[in-house]
């Protein structure tokens, strides 16, 4: 029995499976290690991918809010300068009477530029500095010179507004924007023509320049703005907000400049030669 019993121990023994360290032991730690870096990859690659398209969605509404923004700063421009554009000549002396005060609610915008900080080329990249805007100080200089421009309206209107009582009640309403220079010098004081022409030229010049300005702004920074915009991640987000005005008659005619002024008229009054008045009305533009 003795021998019968050590053969049946030995047949269950055989059968049992051989044991094995790694694939008890090791491996069931080594799965649960890869899992857990699998699972931290996928997870990072998922992270990477949402920001990098949340990152494409604020660039695209940041631009399309500057875009509007501009939009509308180009629009009250063009709205301001639709009050004096029609008759208006290159003699001081009727521009100065022809602008009328002109009443209306602009107030200065305010807008962070360093929200375009992604627009600021690279050192590797020396084309892209020839780009006009993605030079942040050009976007900046335009906002700051409209806020200028609304700042020497007011107070050209300010100006105007006495002066212009004094030569009605000298001459009437009707004859008001058909004075003669002799009748205009000795109604108002010399100081106070000086002042209300300056202004005039300001408004005028500066005006002119950033509504072009801000039409090239409008028409070229959308392109701008598409090429640093990877479009295909942010397809289902939105679209970028483009303007063509050169289908519009009435824009392209305020777009254009109004005539030149003649300098040479204020060389008397300004005490100064043609050349320097030339240079006191260009803004670099």
């Amino acid at each position: 029995m003795s021998e019968e019993a050590e053969l049946i121990a030995k047949a269950i023994e055989s059968l049992r499976a051989d044991s094995n360290w790694f694939k008890d032991y090791l491996f069931p730690i080594v799965g649960s290690f890869l899992s857990a870096i699998l699972g931290a990859f996928v997870a990072y690659f998922t992270l990477q991918f949402q920001e990098k398209n949340k990152a494409e969605k604020e660039k695209l509404q940041v631009c399309n809010d500057w875009t509007l923004s501009v939009e509308g700063l180009f629009q009250s421009l063009i709205a301001l300068k639709g009050n004096y554009y029609k008759n208006i000549t290159g003699d001081p002396f009727q521009r100065a009477l022809h602008v009328r005060s002109i009443i209306g609610e602009n107030p200065p915008i305010k807008r962070n530029v360093s929200e375009l900080s992604f627009l600021v080329p690279r050192k590797d990249d020396p084309s892209s500095l020839d780009v006009k805007w993605r030079s942040l100080s050009r976007i900046n200089g335009v906002i700051s010179n409209y806020n200028l421009i609304l700042k020497i309206w007011d107070k050209r209107n300010s100006i105007e507004r006495p002066l212009r009582e004094k030569l009605i009640t000298a001459f009437g309403d009707k004859a008001y924007a058909d004075l003669k220079h002799q009748q205009i010098l000795a109604t108002l004081s010399e100081r106070d023509l000086v002042s209300l022409i300056d202004l005039t030229e300001k408004a005028i010049h500066l005006t002119d320049d950033i509504i072009l300005e801000l039409n090239d702004f409008l028409c070229n920074f959308p392109n701008v703005a598409k090429s640093l915009i990877k479009i295909k991640k942010v397809k289902k987000y939105g679209r970028l907000i483009s303007f063509d005005n050169s289908e519009n008659n009435f824009l392209q005619t305020l777009m254009k400049k109004c005539p030149e002024l003649e300098c040479k008229m204020l060389v008397t009054l300004y005490r100064k030669p043609e050349s320097e008045i030339q240079k006191l009305y260009d803004n670099g533009y």
